[in-house]
């Protein structure tokens, strides 16, 4: 839940989603054209003499002197551009006016008396514009009346009228709700009389009339648009009588008919339930057949006939329609809240599922697209069976629907394929449809005449939509339908075999594709504004095109083509997202018109214009929206055939920043490239070649090729030090050295990156102020650049006001805060501060993963350090997990030879070698490091850091030679890129000195690992783990050279380190403990059972009892 308030004079937005929330006030109104919206608050792009904003500065003085400074209001506290947090917000609704501590009514419908009249007309006046204002009237505000603790209202001038308390009467009479409702005790109430109050209320969608009540009636159901007002009540009413039943949740009304499915339901019921029971089934079948349908229609009929039986509905088309199922499904049984994150959702509803308290269950994936999208939501490898990834019970039967035939078959070997329509069942499905239409003359030949060309159920759909809607005869429709394919039969056979494979339509689906492009056909001829905008949608995605993108198009005109569209069948409306869908088939045969207009090119680049208009500038504000919009354009950049028309290279610029701040890098990369190579043939404007060159490098830099974005930085740079600088150019040509000495740290220059960034800052802190968002990114940089130099307190302490600032400037929750905070988590790890990192880490994964989403760049790197951490303090298992799962993510997303890939690959193997699985560690650095010199070129330090690494691997399997031999190469290297006293280094040395020790050059030995220690204590500090590990090693060489003093000294230190910085339960304090244990075992086996033992045994049990009494203090 998002809260405003003012700070400072500035309308601030604070998300207190995971958090406690504090008292607030909340205002109910009636929405104008004049909103304030989420998008502007969030840029502070609104109009402070609009009536929206006139509301806002309203609702925030009452609550004010009410002495409340947070407040909420529908307009801007939902981000409607994300699907999730609309559909959460929706359902939430009642629970956000019943938790308010005060509730304003701001009626703008009345407004105050200018003249001044008797007391009495003015009371009569007063009582006769509050009985006849619309909020009385409307469906939604009915819980806004009833639910909260506290109601007042307020006309438009923000006068107060009175409160719920001093107008019971008038509003009893006005609404009919009972006196007693009215002092918001519900439940003394039943559900029936509940119902009745909404009674004559309106709505602007049917179905609202439903969806309205369920707060009041405490009933958790999706909405379901499109199935009009009857089948929301009918719903509504099911959800009712549930409670007496198991558990259920189907999104979607029953159909009205069951054409040709009463075998294959008998099937599904034998095979699911009967006695050879499977736990799971799939239909598959091209589009179009009607396999959602019969899932559903099967999800009822269980429903009716196991009344005991759970029943669930999943749409799992994408990864977040089926994160969004399971937290409904979730918030059903009670097992999580709508505020959990999706992973922590599937767990709890899976434990839920399996356990005995689920009882019997039958769970519905819909419409599964492929693996990998299942993959992503069910949190498993691709390279796993998804069977792995679904819930598992004895009680429970699964049923998927697909029309990927090789997942079918991959998922299960039971599966049951839909086949077309016989022409019996077609006929049957048209007379259902028309019923109540069809005409005298229409005699069931002339019904199977037309059955006959359709053999799918969408075909039919489309077909009896076109009958209704043109009020004509079957026979007449025929008529019409032939005519038309005499003219096209040409066209239609060229398109059959001569297409493009990915836009062939196949002979199966051709008489769908034909009634489709008929009824197009027909709307060009009745309403060309209506065709007009259908072909414009042919041109983006088919799934989720939001209607402001129509709004921008066709103004005034957007609400009466929607009606044709969907009167015709042609488009399934979403009101609750603000957006339309249209099935894929529909989508490929107007393309195919599409591509046969003289005006193509012309459509799409008008297209392209108001898609650019719409899509914001990229920034981590505008992300919602952003993502949205973003495969609307990439599927328009696919259709363009002229990428230097101005709108089609502005929209791929956006496209690729867009991609870019996705973490799709690969995907950035390309887009971005082409371009600028637009740009430099165009010899466009010189800012934005310069900019356009400046984003491919920060995108190539992602990817690790930092050669090339070197020579792209070198060059930005240059071309903006020649330009008289504006404010904008000031701005790039800091972000251009930002960039370029992030390059050269990341190639282990850092002398150079610290010297150009703290130029940098300084020009950035004169020029725009040191709470400025790029002082503060060219700060975040040199304290890592500072970091990687072992400068370890100086990072953190630069890294601390950069986190200050940041939460101060933008917010807790912005991605560079969450950033910033990581950054100092890890500096943290570096400095032994474990524990604290763990509780920064796991804060930012939390809020990262709502942000940006679970699959994120930005988000799997704090899972890896996360894991790293968790690690660090002994928990092994749960480290591996998640460190597998980040890993095998990474791979999908950036692939295997990508930095991020390579660094949680090596986390995983210091995971491994910490576990003692040298082996399985060993196998994983060989084949990094040879990544990593291919990638780097073998001076880079990332590849001395593997090298560190896998020959930790060999010493532990006492591979001593291979392992001196790789660290001598590494020293040599280390001391020219590094310098002689950076910790690496020293983990070189290190290192180099275990592999001697292991090959019995003990006096050597010694040497070097005095020669570390002395570096480590100067370097990292007395009580740094590497300063301990080192005193372990050193203490080891002294007892293979008999000092056994010097090493009990050692050890006892260790121990005492380790126990302060880590608890006496860690391993590695366990581990001391053991060496010294050691120690005692050599002092016994170095002497012989002589006359000096039993002195020497005294001596040994006195000094035994007097080191555990000093170890275990």
């Amino acid at each position: 839940m998002r809260l405003l308030h003012f700070e400072s004079d500035k309308l601030v937005l604070t998300n207190f989603t995971g958090k406690p929330i504090p008292a607030y006030a909340i205002l109910s109104h009636r929405w104008t054209s004049e909103e304030v919206l989420f998008d502007n608050v969030k840029r502070g792009n609104f109009k402070e003499d609009s009536a929206g904003w006139r509301k806002i500065k309203f609702c925030a003085e009452k609550a004010a002197a009410d002495g409340l400074k947070f407040f909420w209001c529908d307009t801007c506290c939902i981000n409607k551009w994300d699907m999730a947090e609309l559909a959460r917000s929706v359902n939430s609704m009642f629970k956000y006016y019943r938790d308010a501590a005060k509730c304003y009514v701001y009626l703008q419908d009345t407004q105050a008396t200018t003249s001044v009249p008797a007391a009495s007309q003015l009371a009569t006046s007063i009582d006769q514009k509050f009985r006849q204002n619309e909020w009385f009237k409307r469906g939604w505000t009915l819980q806004e009346l009833v639910a909260p603790s506290s109601v007042e209202f307020f006309n438009e001038e923000g006068e107060r009228l009175g409160d719920r308390s001093s107008y019971r009467q008038t509003i009893h009479e006005i609404t009919g709700i009972p006196l007693g409702a009215l002092g918001g005790d519900l439940d003394k109430f039943s559900r029936e009389n509940r119902l009745k109050w909404a009674e004559g209320r309106v709505t602007t969608e049917p179905e609202d009339g439903a969806y309205c009540l369920l707060g009041i009636l405490g009933v958790q159901m999706p909405l379901t648009y499109g199935e009009g007002r009857e089948k929301a009540f009918a719903r509504l009413h099911r959800e009712l009588e549930a409670d007496t039943n198991a558990p259920c949740l189907i999104p979607f009304s029953r159909k009205d008919y069951t054409i040709g499915y009463t075998i294959i339901l008998r099937q599904l019921e034998e095979r699911l339930f009967g006695h050879q029971k499977a736990r799971l089934l799939t239909i598959v079948g091209e589009g179009g057949l009607g396999k959602s349908h019969l899932a559903l229609e099967f999800a009822y009929s269980t429903r009716e006939s196991r009344p005991e039986c759970s029943v669930f509905w999943c749409d799992a088309s994408t990864v977040d329609s089926l994160h969004q199922s399971y937290s409904d499904i979730a918030q059903k049984l009670r097992v999580a809240s709508d505020q959990d994150q999706p992973e922590d959702v599937r767990t709890s509803l899976h434990r839920y599922l399996g356990s005995h308290d689920a009882g019997e269950w039958l769970l519905v994936y819909d419409n599964v697209s492929d693996a990998s999208t299942m993959s992503a939501a069910l949190g498993i490898r691709t390279s796993e069976s998804l069977t792995l990834g679904l819930p598992e019970s004895s009680s429970g039967s699964i049923l998927l629907t697909t029309r990927n035939f090789e997942l079918a078959s991959a998922i299960s070997s039971d599966s049951i394929r839909i086949a077309e329509l016989d022409v019996s069942d077609s006929a049957a499905m048209l007379q259902c449809y028309l019923a109540d239409v069809i005409q005298p003359g229409d005699q069931s030949t002339t019904i199977a005449q037309l059955a006959r060309m359709l053999r799918r159920p969408l075909a039919v759909v489309i077909t009896a939509a076109y009958i209704r809607t043109e009020s004509i005869a079957v026979d007449e429709y025929i008529t019409q339908f032939e005519r038309w394919a005499r003219e096209v039969q040409a066209d239609s056979s060229t398109l059959s075999t001569n297409a493009d494979p990915v836009e062939k339509v196949s002979l199966a689906e051709q008489s769908t594709n034909q009634v489709i492009r008929f009824t197009l056909r027909r709307i060009m001829g009745t309403n060309p504004a209506a065709a007009e905008c259908f072909l414009e949608l042919a041109c983006l995605h088919r799934a989720d095109v939001p209607l402001g993108l129509l709004y921008a198009c066709h103004q005034d005109k957007t609400q009466d083509i929607l009606t044709t569209l969907d009167n015709y069948a042609l488009i399934t409306r979403l009101p609750a997202l603000s957006a339309i869908d249209m099935h894929s088939l529909v989508h490929l045969a107007v393309r195919q018109e599409l591509d046969k207009l003289e005006h193509r090119d012309r459509c799409v680049v008008w297209v392209a214009s108001k898609l650019l208009d719409t899509f914001p500038e990229v920034d981590e504000d505008s992300r919602s929206q952003w993502r949205r919009l973003l495969p609307h354009a990439r599927e328009l950049d696919n259709v363009a055939h002229a990428s230097e028309k101005p709108a089609l290279l502005g929209l791929k610029y956006r496209c690729g920043k867009a991609l870019f701040y996705d973490g799709r890098y690969h995907e950035a990369k390309e887009l971005q490239a082409e371009v600028l190579e637009t740009a430099k043939r165009l010899k466009l404007d010189g800012d934005f070649i310069s900019v356009s060159m400046a984003n491919l490098a920060m995108t190539v830099a992602k990817l690790g090729q930092w050669k090339e974005a070197e020579e792209l930085q070198v060059q930005t740079l240059d071309t903006s030090e020649t330009a008289l600088e504006d404010h904008a150019q000031q701005i790039n040509r800091l972000a251009s050295m930002n960039n370029l000495a992030s390059t050269y740290s990341s190639q282990g220059r850092w002398k150079e990156a610290e010297a150009l960034q703290l130029k940098a800052v300084e020009a950035s802190k004169a020029a725009f102020g040191v709470d400025h968002h790029l002082t503060l990114s060219i700060m975040a940089n040199l304290a890592m650049t500072v970091r990687d130099q072992g400068r370890w307190q100086e990072a953190a302490d630069l890294q601390l006001q950069v986190t200050e600032a940041m939460t101060r400037t933008a917010g807790e929750d912005h991605p560079g805060t969450l950033t910033s905070k990581g950054a100092l988590a890890m500096t943290y790890r570096c400095q032994g501060k474990l524990e604290d990192a763990e509780a920064v880490l796991t804060e930012v994964l939390a809020n990262e993963k709502v942000v940006l989403g679970p699959s994120h760049p930005s988000t799997l790197m704090t899972m890896s350090h996360l894991a790293t951490v968790i690690g660090d303090r002994g928990r092994y298992k749960d480290a591996e997990k998640l460190q597998l799962q980040v890993l095998e993510a990474n791979r999908q997303v950036l692939g295997e030879a990508h930095t991020d890939t390579m660094s949680c690959a090596n986390n995983l193997s210091n995971l491994y070698v910490d576990q003692g699985r040298w082996r399985e560690a060993g196998d994983i650095l060989s084949k990094l490091l040879e990544t990593a010199k291919t990638v780097m070129g073998d001076d880079h330090p990332s590849v001395l850091t593997c090298r560190n690494n896998l020959t930790g691997a060999y010493l532990s399997q006492k591979r001593f030679q291979e392992a001196e031999k790789l660290q001598v190469e590494a020293l040599r290297v280390g001391k020219t890129v590094l310098g002689q006293d950076h910790p690496d280094l020293i983990t070189t040395m290190s290192l180099l000195a275990s592999a001697v020790d292991g090959q019995r050059r003990w006096v050597e030995a010694r040497g070097l690992h005095e020669e570390v220690l002395r570096r480590c204590q100067t370097t990292l500090g007395l009580r740094h783990p590497h300063t301990l590990v080192t005193m372990t090693n050193l203490a080891m060489t002294y007892l293979r050279l008999h000092r056994w003093r010097d090493a009990e000294w050692f050890m006892v230190e260790v121990f005492r380190s380790r126990k302060a910085v880590f608890g006496h339960t860690h391993p590695k304090t366990l581990k001391a403990k053991d060496n010294i244990d050691g120690i005692f075992s050599s002092y016994m086996r170095r002497f012989d059972p002589s006359s000096e033992w039993r002195m020497f045994r005294f001596v040994l049990v006195v000094r035994v009892s007097h080191l555990y009494t000093e170890i275990s203090r």
